[in-house]
């Protein structure tokens, strides 16, 4: 990179997509140890009200990464803000699930 004097701008790009490259890896991982913690509960008696709230926290997870990823193509700093202050509602479904379980 620094042969090439890059611009700010490229340096910036580079490494942002490497930050973001590593955080969807470590996500694809816990992807990997919910699916096999899933496996393992085969035959568990499951609480519905705590299903019920993994799949709502899910679903808001998707769409939180989709709006980032979009925002990283096409979107302005407000934005950004807008979709960073929604892992506070991630993290309310988590203390929820907790208190669930």
């Amino acid at each position: 990179i620094a042969l090439q004097q890059p611009v700010s701008q490229d340096l910036r790009t580079v490494i942002t997509v490497l930050k973001a490259s590593s955080d969807l890896e470590r996500m694809g991982d816990h992807a990997v140890s919910i699916a096999q913690a899933t496996i393992r509960m085969k035959g568990e008696i499951r609480i519905q009200s705590v299903e019920e709230e993994i799949k709502k926290m899910g679903r808001d997870v998707k769409d939180i990464v989709e709006s980032a990823l979009d925002l990283y193509l096409n979107g302005s700093v407000d934005q950004a803000y807008e979709v960073a202050a929604l892992d506070e509602k991630i993290n309310h479904y988590f203390e929820n699930i907790q208190e669930l379980a």
